[in-house]
């Protein structure tokens, strides 16, 4: 079949303005001049050699758009020969764009074989840019998982480059047990504030402290994972940290870690989080145990002990104390401070004696600055945190004693650089 736009041109190449014929209509009658000897829209039969010879030129104009003279031996108007040429250049011109835009198009997509679904929940799942995300199916032909393994290769790798930047932000997680036997607080460093506040970043806190509250009580080492981590933890940690760093492309270090451990109902163990950014996840954060002295059967006795658990939390977040009580200050820490407030009162010229008496005076108040027990307690400063646990769960009965208690600050003791984060970067990338 003809092309609309082919058809409507016919008529007017005949001089006089007559019907042509189109193979299945009339043959044209009129008087042509033709070429080769015959019309191509005259009535010989299709089987005739003369037929097939002009038919095959204009079998070929149809299929490439090409109007060339010799395709048609009609005589017509010298101008209307300039239009039809110059309308064939056009009509030939667009054609072959056509053609080359679809080859372009068809030769794209058959490279990447990805498509736009893929690309959307490999992005949902990983985080990652959409140029990253798109480069790893290619590179895997389709293959989420080998997608997702390639991204967290390449997050290694940039994270690797991004190891001498400075990471004093960050943010830390608790997470306690139903029971409230065992709890664990964690620290994570980033670069950026912003990047701490993610939800990327949150999940990470989390996780890791999951992982860490069903370790071994103490301080843990967080650059072995494999000696305290469970089996299935480890890879699980591994890949949140790996997925994380490629998703914030910014340089994540996990400082610390600390686990606690009660023994319910006798004990229980407290949290707070100052800050909170997300669940159990903030700025500030402390763990505390708290145990009583008498036997704990009564479910209203739990909830008390509980609930006096979290409030001495927030009095270790908001106070600061280094230490439970006196007996637990080290002795090196003792003589340091003494000699230091010793050597203030060298120039003062008093006696030996009055000197000793002057320096047990202000280490009396370094222990109440620095042990939990002989601090104002923050939600009533009438009475010392001892005080107030000692008259905890009533007057007639025996108080509540604290056994041990952590706190992290995210960024505590770190330097922070005083260059802005574009120089940073600029300086660490040479």
């Amino acid at each position: 079949m003809l092309p609309r736009f082919v058809s409507f041109l016919l008529p007017t190449l005949h001089a006089h303005g007559g019907p042509i014929h189109v193979p299945g209509r009339p043959r044209c009658t009129s008087p042509c001049e033709v070429v080769h000897g015959m019309c191509p829209f005259s009535s010989y039969p299709r089987s005739s050699p003369r037929w097939q010879k002009v038919g095959s030129s204009f079998d070929h104009f149809v299929a490439v758009g090409d109007v060339a003279s010799t395709a048609f031996h009609h005589r017509t108007r010298q101008r209307t020969r300039k239009i039809l040429a110059w309308m064939a250049t056009m009509w030939k011109g667009t054609v072959h764009a056509l053609r080359r835009g679809l080859n372009r198009t068809m030769s794209t997509r058959a490279s990447s074989k990805v498509s736009l679904d893929a690309i959307r929940a490999l992005r949902a799942t990983s985080g990652a840019p959409m140029a990253e995300v798109k480069a790893a199916l290619q590179s895997s032909d389709g293959d989420m998982e080998r997608a997702m393994e390639e991204l967290r290769k390449r997050g290694v790798a940039a994270s690797r480059k991004k190891a001498d930047r400075n990471a004093a932000e960050g943010a830390v997680a608790v997470h306690v047990d139903a029971g409230r036997r065992h709890a664990a607080l964690v620290e994570i460093n980033t670069e950026t504030d912003f990047a701490a506040r993610t939800d990327t970043m949150q999940d990470l806190a989390r996780k890791a402290a999951r992982a860490a509250a069903a370790s071994a009580a103490g301080s843990l080492d967080v650059a072995n994972t494999s000696t305290w981590a469970r089996a299935g933890d480890i890879r699980a940690l591994q890949d949140a940290f790996a997925e994380a760093k490629a998703s914030l492309r910014e340089n994540l270090q996990w400082r610390r870690a600390h686990k606690l451990q009660a023994n319910p109902p006798r004990s229980t163990i407290g949290s707070y989080v100052h800050n909170e950014i997300g669940r159990d996840v903030g700025s500030k954060a402390a763990l505390v145990v708290l145990e009583a002295s008498d036997d704990v059967h009564v479910s209203k006795d739990v909830e008390e002990m509980a609930s006096w658990a979290d409030r001495v939390a927030m009095h270790v977040v908001a106070m600061r104390p280094r230490h439970v009580d006196v007996a637990h200050v080290p002795d090196v820490e003792v003589h340091q401070e003494e000699s230091i407030l010793a050597a203030q009162l060298q120039d003062a010229s008093k006696p030996p004696a009055v000197v000793e008496k002057i320096v047990q005076g202000r280490m009396r108040k370094f222990y109440e600055e620095h042990c939990l027990l002989q601090q104002r307690y923050v939600l009533d400063d009438r009475f010392t945190v001892q005080e107030a646990l000692s008259t905890a769960m009533g007057v007639d009965r025996p108080g509540l004693a604290v056994v041990s208690f952590v706190r992290y600050d995210a960024g505590e003791g770190l330097p922070r650089t005083s260059l802005p984060h574009a120089h940073e970067v600029a300086s660490t990338s040479g």
